[in-house]
């Protein structure tokens, strides 16, 4: 395994722990007869990815209820089998619905821009879902909100 020495098994393989692997294979008949080498190369990822967002704008002013878009920046990685996608999982306000569409966004793509209705006392929830080649996945969350004054007070 990993190019290390040879091991005889007559059972089962012992269970891998997370990790690259590269495990040559042969056997031998009971006339001692081998057989060539066979290799095959495969990954353990029990770990989710690591998954930042980062809004340009946490807090909208003025509360004049007009759209407002938001861009994220996202930073994934996954160590072992990579990063196969990050996703806009959803967006959710402390509020309901004013009824005018407060929320424009793509949920359920990479997308990394959205727009929200500057509505005062408004808390908005934007969560993105990293998922790795092994399916792991980790969920990270930003919020904005938009005050009721500039007190700096919510």
């Amino acid at each position: 395994m990993n190019d290390g020495g040879w091991i005889t098994y007559t059972g089962s393989i012992p269970a891998f722990g997370e990790g690259n692997y590269k495990v040559g294979y042969r056997s031998t008949d009971l006339a001692g007869n081998v057989e060539s080498i066979k290799t095959i190369e495969f990954k353990i990822d029990k770990t989710a990815p690591v998954l930042t967002v980062q809004l340009d704008n946490t807090s909208i002013w003025p509360a004049n209820h007009k759209m407002v878009t938001i861009h994220a920046t996202l930073n994934s990685s996954d160590a072992v089998s990579g990063v196969v996608s990050v996703v806009l999982t959803s967006i959710t306000s402390n509020e309901p619905d004013s009824g005018q569409g407060d929320i424009g966004a793509n949920i359920g793509t990479e997308t990394t821009s959205f727009s929200l209705r500057a509505e005062k006392g408004r808390i908005y929830t934007i969560t993105y879902t990293a998922t790795d080649k092994a399916g792991n996945q980790s969920v990270t969350s930003a919020i904005v909100i938009v005050p009721h004054d500039q007190s700096g007070n919510h």
